[in-house]
């Protein structure tokens, strides 16, 4: 069965459409719910109706894509907002932002909404802009914009936020920052232009409606469960016009649900070469490794998503799958080391890893007065009975191994162990032919590439 988000769901986080109504069915006025929930929860709710009348994110087919532009309503702060605007539009962008204030929170709703059409965020970083969107100061709808695109980068994974830093103490929080302080107009543009511009395929409107109905009409088989005749509708879209990520997208899915894993990864592969980088593609790199491991191929699987991680250290899907395989295939520090990345960074509940791993070595279910790392170790200590007490640790990620002949060389890809007796041999888990020899304080960890190994 393929899971395809249907109305109720495509768009709803905080609240959705059913506290419109009380328990006798009633509809509710805005100020009923303003009065009973609070102000905020009828901005989200005014948000929520307005983007459930729009295409969900993973079906938006907008070419050049769309770019939001989010900043802090002043008038000093407007002459500025044009200019980049148009600076983004020069770069190829078809950029949304309010150059009139709206009145009343239906029309604001709506227009906040529409981030979900939308490829890219772009919040004009000031002071005033951090301490308006940081928790206890909300500033009604500026929040309500930066913590909507926030839920459509996690949940949906379609959206990039990006930082324009025009000044303040305070830098923006995570996401890509391009830092534009200090510059002229015209070194803001060139800075805008090298590092956020759009020059791929685009579609008239014409191809543009044709493209949406086609892919309509080929979702709709699909959740029928008619997926052969999904996938070849999909097929016919991808033969027309080949850098559609939502067609991508649901044809993955479909061969997901039909459990054909070498057409899922001939089918993610296709999608990483033709859609612009723009287009969300760690995902599909996540379907990519996911096919090869449920076809089989570990190896691969290892290797390929290793390789991503090198370019991403932040792809916690794949870290995730190449953390698995690893500890089944005997590499059990590797694969916890991988994990506690995972978890660290990632908020993934590791809950059932950790019952799965435990119980594969006969362990009891972790307490409550165990951390998961410290559960872990333990998992991995009872998969390394020879391990000594002293231990090789990462000064970044925490990563660690025992101190042992085995993990004297270790993969530099994939981080796991090489036998002592076989130098020259490739890594048996991932293919890599590159080993690193444990050097005091002079090894990068092959784990998260930012620190190096030391012994403690």
């Amino acid at each position: 069965m393929v899971h395809v988000h249907d109305d109720e769901e495509k768009n709803s986080h905080v609240v959705d459409g059913r506290l419109r109504f009380d328990a006798a069915g009633t509809r509710l006025t805005d100020q009923e719910i303003s009065t009973r929930y609070g102000s905020e929860v009828l901005r989200y709710l005014l948000i929520f109706e307005e983007a459930d009348k729009l295409q969900s994110p993973l079906d938006a087919i907008y070419y050049p894509p769309r770019l939001f532009v989010s900043y802090r309503w002043s008038e000093e702060n407007h002459a500025i907002v044009k200019t980049i605007a148009k600076q983004l539009k020069r770069a190829g962008w078809d950029v949304l932002f309010d150059e009139q204030q709206m009145r009343s929170e239906n029309e604001v709703a709506a227009f906040v909404a529409q981030i979900q059409t939308c490829r890219v965020f772009v919040c004009l970083w000031t002071e005033g802009y951090a301490r308006e969107t940081e928790e206890g100061t909300r500033a009604q709808w500026l929040f309500d914009e930066w913590n909507h695109a926030g839920h459509l980068a996690s949940r949906f994974r379609c959206i990039r936020i990006v930082n324009l830093f025009l000044g303040g103490d305070r830098k923006p929080r995570g996401h890509d920052l391009i830092d534009l302080r200090s510059l002229t107009v015209d070194e803001m543009g060139r800075a805008i232009t090298d590092k956020l511009s759009y020059d791929g395929a685009t579609l008239s409107d014409n191809e543009a409606l044709f493209a949406r109905d086609s892919l309509n009409y080929a979702i709709q088989f699909v959740r029928e469960e008619r997926l052969d005749e999904g996938l070849i509708r999909l097929n016919d879209i991808l033969s027309k016009f080949p850098f559609i990520r939502a067609a991508h997208w649901y044809k993955c899915l479909v061969l997901h649900a039909k459990s054909e894993w070498r057409d899922l990864v001939a089918a993610s592969g296709q999608a990483l070469e033709n859609l612009s980088p723009i287009d969300a593609l760690d995902a599909f790199r996540e379907m990519l490794v996911r096919g090869l491991q449920m076809d089989a191929e570990f190896v691969d699987a290892v290797r390929i998503g290793c390789q991503f991680l090198k370019e991403n250290v932040a792809l916690w899907r794949v870290r995730h799958i190449v953390a698995t395989l690893l500890f089944y295939q005997g590499e059990a520090w590797a694969g916890v080391n991988h994990l506690m990345v995972v978890q660290a960074h990632a908020s993934t509940d590791l809950t059932e890893d950790l019952s799965r791993f435990g119980s594969y070595h006969g362990l009891p279910p972790k307490s409550s007065d165990e951390t998961a790392e410290q559960y872990l170790t333990k998992v991995a200590l009872a998969s390394d009975p020879h391990s000594d007490s002293e231990m090789i640790r990462c000064n970044s990620c925490g990563s660690r191994y025992p101190l042992t002949a085995k993990y004297r060389f270790l993969c530099g890809l994939c981080g796991s162990s090489r036998p002592a007796l076989n130098s020259f041999s490739p890594c048996g888990y991932c293919g890599h032919h590159g080993f690193i020899p444990f050097i005091e304080g002079s090894v990068i960890c092959p784990i998260c590439r930012g620190g190096t190994l030391r012994c403690t």
